[in-house]
């Protein structure tokens, strides 16, 4: 009967210890960790054409289908002139998101802001992780089905 419990006791330990292995990190998503909002003109003029990319450091790992936004702080609502791809399967498509617009006829400071929100195909908690970018930042916000990037960047246009 010793003998038994012994067996009993000792297979529980080794259970127990199989159980804590690493391989749940393997099944974790990860949001794209980004480090910057890039413009495709060095310097930002009045009234021109821009393409500002949303630059990942690092890409997701299991997320599947996504949607992005963009929005600045140029404009009217109705007279915005962005323009990008908002829906995409990460798993196809995991290349920066891009969104082309024309810069505000006046010159002054101004700031634009990337959404990301990404379906979690893995496992995930819930928990926030703010980060710095060049001129802005970026949150990183986990639940266990859904998981959202928000990245601002000011920026300055000058008069032509």
């Amino acid at each position: 009967m010793r003998k038994l419990v012994f067996l009993l006791i000792g297979s529980i330990v080794i259970c127990s210890l199989s159980a804590c292995s690493d391989d749940d990190d393997k099944y974790e998503s990860r949001l794209p960790i980004f480090n910057d909002i890039s413009f495709s003109e060095e310097r930002l003029l009045t009234d021109q054409r821009v393409t500002a990319t949303a630059v990942q450091n690092s890409k997701g790992i299991l997320l599947d289908r996504v949607e992005y936004r963009w929005d600045a702080n140029m404009y009217e609502p109705n007279d915005s002139t962005m323009s990008y791809v908002n829906a995409v399967l990460y798993t196809d498509n995991s290349t920066n998101p891009t969104c082309t617009f024309k810069t505000p006829e006046y010159p002054g400071r101004y700031r634009i802001t990337f959404h990301g929100r990404y379906n979690i195909s893995g496992q995930s908690t819930n928990k926030t992780i703010s980060g710095t970018i060049p001129s802005g930042n970026a949150i990183y916000v986990y639940t266990p089905l859904m998981g959202e990037v928000t990245v601002v960047k000011s920026f300055t246009v000058y008069a032509r």
